[in-house]
């Protein structure tokens, strides 16, 4: 009698096994933040990298009085280089914040870098119209528009990226195994979640 159940028992989890799974089951449960200690909100990442640049760069055009030069350059910088990496840098990514820091610092480096070159023999870039001066001024515009582009990428990514932390999170705070069960004298799945 006990052979003929574990047999029955056997069989069954070999057909429930084989058996093709429906469409609605195969769905990846998604976790809720609360739930795994570690995760963190996409739109929280998101948030943050908007508003750490968008809040600096326009505060750098409204800074009036004296030394506002200085000042309205560095909320600009602040903006434009470590704005975008926040969000990284709240899901933990840190990685992936000073690549991107790395990268647009790099770009209006070499920005900077060439326009003075083109100016080194003088040029005035607010008033002149020599062809030194349109150069400098069109390799700015080149380097703040491609810097821009790289700050809006790395805001428009950084969800995904805290999406794919969360899953490798979720992945290794939940294990599915086989088991020996005493109690049945069978083998077992177990189900096992760590903080």
């Amino acid at each position: 009698m006990r052979s003929s159940r574990r047999l029955f028992g056997l069989c069954i989890s070999i057909a429930v096994t084989l058996t093709p799974a429906s469409p609605a089951s195969t769905q990846e449960y998604q976790f809720p933040e609360d739930d795994i200690p570690g995760m963190k909100s996409p739109g929280m990442a998101t948030a943050l990298s908007l508003l750490g640049t968008v809040i600096p760069i326009g505060a750098s055009f409204v800074v009036d009085g004296e030394d506002s030069g200085a000042l309205a350059g560095s909320l600009f910088l602040g903006g434009a280089l470590v704005g975008p990496a926040l969000g990284y840098s709240y899901a933990g990514e840190t990685g992936s914040a000073f690549k991107g820091i790395g990268l647009r610092t790099a770009v209006l480096g070499a920005t900077v870098g060439l326009a003075a070159a083109i100016c080194s023999g003088g040029c005035d870039i607010v008033f002149g119209s020599d062809g030194g001066a349109d150069a400098a001024v069109a390799i700015i515009l080149g380097g703040l528009v491609a810097t821009g582009i790289l700050a809006g990428r790395d805001i428009a990514r950084v969800d995904d990226a805290v999406r794919a932390r969360n899953e490798r999170i979720a992945r290794s705070a939940v294990s599915i195994g086989l088991q020996y069960v005493p109690e049945a004298r069978a083998p077992g799945l177990v189900l096992t979640l760590r903080p």
